[in-house]
């Protein structure tokens, strides 16, 4: 069995891969900034699923966790943690505007808080 010295990646390459992961993160900020204005200006959810916003928020949360507790660097996860937000802002906008019971988007709010506070605590 040989070994094989293992190649190393260029500064180049590096560097391309952090233009692009930030350019990811910038241009993630404004992904769903059309559609919380849309709703917001129309004052209506209407063809917005409550649990399609959940579920992907709970993918995002995931994503964030999972970045945010291995240490990766920012630029590697930070695109779901700012689709997380905007994606919190339209389910409370679906919740208010589709008239859900209080109860459920109280759940919801425990469910991420509580997702949030023991990834934050370790």
């Amino acid at each position: 069995c040989s070994a094989r010295a293992v190649e190393q990646p260029s500064h180049v390459r590096i560097t391309l891969c952090q233009v692009l992961g930030y350019g990811i993160l910038a241009f993630s900020v404004i992904v769903k900034l059309p559609q919380v204005a849309n709703v917001l200006k129309s004052r209506s959810a209407d063809g917005l699923s409550a649990v399609s916003f959940e579920l992907e928020s709970w993918g995002l949360l995931v994503h964030t966790a999972y970045g945010y507790l291995k240490g990766l660097p920012f630029s590697t996860y930070g695109e779901a943690s700012i689709l997380f937000a905007q994606n919190i802002l339209l389910l409370a906008c679906v919740y208010k505007y589709g008239r859900f019971p209080s109860s459920r988007w109280l759940a919801a709010l425990v469910v991420v808080a509580s997702a949030s506070t023991a990834v934050l605590t370790g």
